[in-house]
C-alpha cells in the first residue's frame, strides 16, 4: 500500500526471491497503473482484499495521504490480515530498529547496534588491551628505537606525527603515527597522494607496510581507539563529509579503529571521488550494525593478508 521507493524495493525483493513463498500481487495507490503494477486505488481496497485471498499487507506509511490513512487502517482492522509497516529510516541504522512499548504507546527505537551492550564492549575492550600490549612491547619498543636512530642521522624532525582526529561521539583526540612526511603546512588539510613529494624515503617504506600506523596501538591502550573500527578522519574531512554523505556521523557511535571493514575491502588511503567515501561509510555502517567478535578477528587476519599482498592505495 503506497507506491514509494521503499515499497518498490520491497516488491523487487519478493519478485527476485521466490524461495520465501510469498506471491506479490501489486500496489494500491491513488491511481491505477498497470505498467507500475498499481492494481487498484484506495477505493478498490475492500474488493481487492476480498477477491484475492490476501494474507499480508505492507504499508508504506509516508506515501499514503493523511486524508485516506484513517479509512485505510480502519478497513484493514476488519480482516484477519497480517500488517507490516515500511518506515523510511534511510538516515538511521535501520538494521537494528526495534519496537518498544511505553504503556500503550509503541515507539520505534533505533538501536545503535551490538556494541551498545556492555558485555560486547567489555569483550572488545579486553581483546584490544591484550593485543595492544603485545604489539607495543613486542614490536613498537624496538622499532621506535631503530626509527629514532635513522631520524637522528638523516632527518632530525622527530619520529612521531600527532594529529587531531574525530573520535567516538564526535569528540576529538590526538592520533599517533610514525612520521612519514617532511614537516609541512598542509598536513592537517591535504591527504597523501600518489608520488607525494612530502613523503620521505623511510616514510614510503613505513606506509607501504602500514608500519606508520603502529603507534596507534598506544591510542588503543588509552581507550581512544579500537583495533577494529571505522578509520578516524582529519577534523577538516569530518566537517566536509558529514555534509555530503548520509549517515556519515553513524561512524562516530563507536571507537575509531586502526583497521576496518572498509580498509580490507580496498577502501583505504586517498579519497579521490565522492563514491570512495560513500562506499566507506556504507561498509562502516554495516560493521557497526552487524558487529561480532568473530568479525573483528576476521578483519584483523584479512588486514595482515592485505598488507603482505600489497595494495595499490598504500602510498
Amino acid at each position: 500500500m503506497g507506491y514509494g521507493q521503499k515499497a518498490k524495493e520491497l516488491s523487487k525483493y519478493f519478485l527476485t526471491n521466490p524461495w520465501h513463498g510469498y506471491r506479490f500481487l501489486g500496489f494500491i495507490d491513488k491511481e491505477k497503473n498497470e505498467k507500475q503494477q498499481i492494481v487498484g486505488t484506495w477505493d478498490d481496497l475492500k474488493s481487492f482484499i476480498e477477491d484475492n485471498d490476501i494474507n499480508q499487507v505492507y504499508i508504506s506509511w509516508d506515501t499514503i495521504p493523511r486524508s485516506v490513512l484513517a479509512n485505510v487502517t480502519n478497513l484493514l482492522a476488519d480482516y484477519p490480515i497480517k500488517i507490516r509497516i515500511l518506515p523510511d529510516l534511510d538516515n538511521f541504522a535501520y538494521k537494528s530498529a526495534e519496537l518498544v512499548n511505553y504503556g500503550m504507546v509503541p515507539v520505534l527505537q533505533i538501536h545503535p547496534g551490538p556494541l551498545s551492550y556492555w558485555y560486547n564492549r567489555l569483550l572488545k575492550r579486553s581483546f584490544d588491551i591484550a593485543l595492544s600490549l603485545i604489539i607495543i612491547i613486542g614490536f613498537l619498543s624496538w622499532l621506535s628505537l631503530i626509527i629514532y636512530i635513522i631520524d637522528l642521522i638523516i632527518y632530525r624532525q622527530g619520529i612521531f606525527f600527532n594529529q587531531k582526529r574525530t573520535c567516538i561521539d564526535g569528540k576529538v583526540f590526538t592520533c599517533y603515527k610514525f612520521r612519514s612526511m617532511q614537516k609541512n603546512d598542509e598536513c592537517d588539510t591535504l591527504q597523501a597522494t600518489l608520488n607525494d613529494s612530502r613523503i620521505t624515503r623511510v616514510g614510503r617504506f613505513l606506509r607501504k607496510w602500514s608500519l606508520d600506523e603502529l603507534p596507534q596501538f598506544m591510542n588503543v591502550l588509552k581507550g581512544e581507539m579500537s583495533i577494529v573500527g571505522p578509520r578516524p578522519h582529519m577534523l577538516k574531512h569530518t566537517e566536509e563529509y558529514q555534509k555530503i554523505v548520509k549517515r556519515f556521523m553513524l561512524r562516530h557511535t563507536v571507537k575509531p579503529g586502526i583497521t576496518g571493514l572498509a580498509q580490507v575491502n580496498g577502501y583505504r588511503g586517498e579519497i579521490k571521488k565522492p563514491h570512495d567515501i560513500i562506499k566507506r561509510v556504507k561498509l562502516d555502517a554495516n560493521y557497526i550494525e552487524s558487529w561480532t567478535f568473530n568479525m573483528d578477528i576476521k578483519i584483523i587476519l584479512l588486514t595482515i593478508w592485505v598488507i603482505l599482498k600489497g595494495q595499490e592505495t598504500a602510498y
